[in-house]
């Protein structure tokens, strides 16, 4: 029975021993290591100029790869403003039919008559603002 215990101890203080070793490897070697990879710090002194020029090369092309995926998210966004209306979806009913002709004149109207550039959503803000309170409903 203490001979179990004993044979059990010892392998536990293996292990033990074994993951301290592990984790000393881990934080002196292989920590360092990858600071390294991921860090963009060098010793300047340490350095020729020709590795410290293909350093900046290295940073340069960097920058440029972000400042070229930053600029191309900011046209995909420009790209989805301009939208283009395909087909419009005619209404059932006869008032119904009235009122969204009439809205869609204007839209047409606001379209050509406006000589800046703006959007579909801003121009039917304004056209909601011209027709407030033209239209009221009965009441029952």
């Amino acid at each position: 029975m203490s001979f179990k215990i004993v044979v059990y101890l010892s392998i536990i203080i293996g292990f033990f021993g074994a993951f301290i070793v592990l984790f000393r490897l881990y934080k002196d070697y292989i920590h360092q290591y990858i600071i390294d990879i991921f860090s963009d710090y060098y010793d300047d002194k340490s350095l020729t100029d020709e590795e410290r020029y293909r350093d900046y090369l290295k940073k340069k092309q960097k920058e440029i790869i972000k400042n070229q995926l930053v600029s191309k998210n900011l046209m995909e966004l420009s790209y989805k403003d301009n939208v283009k209306i395909v087909e419009v979806i005619e209404p059932i009913g006869k008032w119904t039919k009235f009122v969204i002709s009439e809205k869609l004149r204007r839209l047409v109207g606001m379209r050509f008559n406006n000589k800046n550039q703006s959007g579909f959503w801003q121009m039917l803000i304004r056209m909601q603002g011209l027709a407030q309170g033209r239209y009221k409903g009965r009441s029952r």
